[in-house]
């Protein structure tokens, strides 16, 4: 029996090798062992993975009323990189902070233990380039487009929408706003100055939780404002606000105060060398 071939499936599986790979390099350097990393990643990605498909259809439960079984088929698409993240955090905290306290447990991370706020830091050297690269994913499935492009200075970028892939009401519409590949330029430019700042070694201190709430602040941002052009999402009643805007105006908010609690410093960061 031969296997079908989705080529969605296929990017993302090559955005998680890319954002596993990244932090690997950062993981190892700072001394931690690499059998440690892959236990490590093995239960965020089945959290992330359930996450990512609930919060999807949480938000998107109008599409799946009337054909309740296609919940189950991700590799149409339908991965939220909110319940993505959240969905991860939960599966590394639980590990590391609950499992790792009683060694009893098979999935008790082996060696030199690494601390949540650690780890989550760290992954900022990589998640935001393997959601970059996921986001291609939305190209193959042609989701995640924005408002019809109108021809004006402001729609230089468009992308062809398949009549079947087209909304209800824009059956007409070819051309399309591709609000992912705005997404992909606004995170890997986050990454670009995240390694220019790391290289120069003014980060903050890896394990403070600040450079992941930093990036927390900065994605929840951008998705605001980029979720305005977005034509499929399931609206707060009576508003213009989406519910993932909604959400999305309280986590920046959240990491905003999180991030000022304390006096904010950049410092040499000693523990994890330049590339």
């Amino acid at each position: 029996m031969i296997l079908p071939f989705h080529l969605y499936g296929f990017i993302i599986g090559i955005a998680v090798v890319a954002a596993i790979s990244l932090i690997e390099k950062q993981y190892i350097k700072i001394g931690y062992p690499e059998k440690s990393l892959w236990k490590i990643m093995v239960v965020g990605l089945v959290f992330g993975i359930i996450g990512a498909r609930l919060w999807h259809v949480a938000t998107d439960y109008k599409l799946y009323l009337d054909n309740f079984h296609q919940v189950f088929y991700i590799w149409n698409g339908g991965l939220s990189i909110f319940g993505g993240i959240l969905g991860g955090v939960i599966g590394v905290y639980l590990l590391l902070h609950y499992f790792q306290k009683n060694k009893s447990y098979k999935f008790a991370v082996i060696g030199k233990n690494i601390q949540p706020l650690e780890f989550f830091d760290l992954s900022i050297f990589g998640l935001p380039i393997g959601q970059a690269i996921g986001r291609l994913g939305n190209f193959v499935n042609q989701e995640l487009y924005g408002i019809p492009a109108d021809g004006s200075i402001f729609s230089i970028f468009k992308i062809y929408i398949s009549p079947e892939n087209r909304l209800p009401g824009y059956e007409n519409v070819e051309y399309y706003h591709p609000l992912f590949f705005y997404e992909m330029v606004a995170i890997l430019g986050f990454s670009v100055v995240t390694y220019y700042l790391n290289s120069k070694e003014k980060l903050p201190k890896i394990g403070s939780g600040k450079l992941f709430l930093a990036y927390i602040l900065f994605y929840s941002a951008a998705r605001f404002f980029l979720d305005f052009i977005r034509i499929d999402k399931t609206m707060v009643g009576g508003t213009n606000i989406g519910v993932n805007q909604f959400i999305l105006i309280v986590m920046a908010f959240s990491s905003l105060i999180l991030l000022t609690k304390k006096s904010y410093q950049f410092k040499k960061n000693s523990d994890i060398k330049n590339f």
